[in-house]
């Protein structure tokens, strides 16, 4: 939606101006950007709409949600992650694991449907 594509031009436009090298299949994924959305519908939407945008580029998106299977997502996030899309329960879960962190994250986008 147009509302989507107005925070994620912006961000992805800044992200891939950025030295994006980060080590890959690392235990703990440090992502540039994090999106909250309330619903993994949103959130998968979203992974969508940012994937198209970043097309051809080194910048690398994820979305981690909860009701799917925990270990299929850390394994994607672990490839590295440069723009987290996710849902705050599972955000949570995954940061109290260590397997997410928010150390290096400059810019949070709080969506709502």
């Amino acid at each position: 939606s147009g509302k989507t594509a107005a925070f994620l031009i912006p961000l992805i436009n800044h992200l891939i101006g950025q030295d994006l090298s980060q080590q890959r299949y690392s235990k703990t994924a440090y992502p540039r950007c994090l999106i909250l959305a309330p619903t993994r519908e949103l959130a998968i939407q979203i992974l969508s709409e940012s994937q198209k945008f970043s097309l051809n580029t080194q910048l690398r998106s994820c979305v981690v949600y909860g009701g799917a299977d925990t270990h299929s997502q850390i394994r994607e996030v672990q490839m590295g992650c440069h723009l987290l899309v996710a849902t705050p329960g599972r955000l949570v879960d995954f940061i109290e694991k260590n397997k997410i962190s928010l150390e290096f994250c400059k810019y949070i986008v709080l969506d709502e449907a």
